[in-house]
């Protein structure tokens, strides 16, 4: 899986996209499901690698049409950051959405909204996938300085067919 971004590409991994699909809410009982995008940046061409995922923990609160992804999905990025000394890093969020063709509520702007303006990150975006029943989504959210004020802007990636 691969989004074209405006000044470069984000790719998943074979891994990391089988393990997004196998959380599709493709059964009417499957509740929502969620985790952290963990990979690498690659700041000299605007690159970005998805390695791996946070998969749903027990600590999350899931149903048919909300989830709440618990602090341990935060406890997993930061242990494999240090793991790996720094080289593998957060690089967004990602849940499901019982629909063909998922959008986002404005539960997941705020959410998003508050990882960008509070959250630890290495560099000046993070990524956000909804996975829907039969097509992922993505955005691209970054933090703009306006003046005294910080502005939080969400842009659509568009999905490279490949």
């Amino acid at each position: 899986m691969r989004f074209a971004l405006e000044d470069g590409v984000l790719s998943f991994s074979p891994r990391a996209t089988e393990l997004l699909n196998s959380h599709r809410q493709l059964d009417p009982a499957d509740c929502e499901a969620c985790g952290v995008l963990l990979g690498r940046l690659f700041n000299e061409v605007h690159d970005a690698v998805v390695d791996d995922i946070s998969e749903p923990q027990i600590q999350d609160t899931r149903s048919r049409f909300n989830v709440f992804r618990s602090s341990e999905h935060s406890r997993i990025a930061l242990e494999r950051w240090k793991a790996s000394q720094g080289f593998e890093l957060l690089l967004g969020l990602w849940h499901t959405h019982p629909e063909r063709d998922p959008t986002p509520s404005t539960d997941d702007y705020a959410d998003w909204k508050q990882l960008l303006l509070k959250g630890r990150y290495e560099g000046s975006r993070l990524f956000f996938l909804i996975v829907g029943t039969s097509r992922s989504r993505c955005w691209e959210g970054s933090v703009a300085r306006k003046r005294i004020r910080r502005t939080v802007q969400f842009r659509e990636c568009n999905l490279v067919e490949e």
